[in-house]
């Protein structure tokens, strides 16, 4: 199976000299991990935002199920023991 290589772009970073030193004694790639941290902090100031915007129908929809419950509670099958 054929994995999709991402578009490379070069870009400048200004980190601490010391941690840059000691990450690559350990032989540490700073690319990859600069990658990863990134990569983790675009997707959770994402979900972040998702979850801001979308505060008051997440609310209305919990409150909506609080209130009557989800289809499924009603209709017997393998999921639940059919008690209604």
């Amino acid at each position: 199976m054929r994995m999709k290589t991402a578009q490379r772009k070069a870009v400048n970073l200004s980190l601490d000299a010391e941690l840059v030193e000691r990450a690559r004694s350990l032989d540490l790639k700073l690319s990859g991990i600069a990658e990863q941290a990134i990569r983790a902090a675009v997707k959770a100031e994402a979900t972040r935002r998702w979850q801001t915007e979308n505060a008051a129908a997440i609310e209305e929809y919990n409150r909506l199920v609080e209130e009557r419950g989800i289809l499924s509670d009603h209709i017997p099958g393998w999921w639940n023991d059919g008690a209604v």
